[in-house]
């Protein structure tokens, strides 16, 4: 990945992200394949836009550099992963509510949403 530059740490690599939409879009697109292979931007946009990847990476992020480009490590980058997965189970489960093929309450016990089969 020629986008990211290298900077020595004492432990941790780290790493300037240089352009963040390209970086951005190859995530959604790394974890969008763990649902189907050649999985399209369009596709992602129903789940996940690159401005909500962008808002994760900031998050997310070690630091930014003086020219405002975050700097990310191995966890950095790890934890923008899972983020961004968790968002595309959310929305996915969500439209299987919407479609009628689950359902879904929220259980104030739990403090959470329970899905369960029609």
């Amino acid at each position: 990945m020629e986008e990211y530059d290298d900077i020595d740490d004492i432990d941790t690599n780290l790493y300037f992200v240089t352009n963040i939409d390209e970086y951005c879009q190859e995530i959604r697109l790394l974890v969008g394949n763990d649902f189907g292979e050649n999985i399209t931007n369009e596709k992602l946009d129903e789940y996940i836009s690159v401005g909500q990847v962008e808002k994760f990476v900031d998050e997310f992020c070690e630091d930014h550099g003086d020219d405002g480009s975050p700097i990310i490590s191995e966890q950095s980058h790890n934890n923008i992963c899972q983020a961004v997965l968790t968002r595309i189970q959310n929305v996915g489960l969500a439209k299987l509510a919407v479609d009628g093929h689950i359902n879904v309450a929220f259980d104030e016990e739990l403090n959470d949403f329970v899905f369960w089969a029609t």
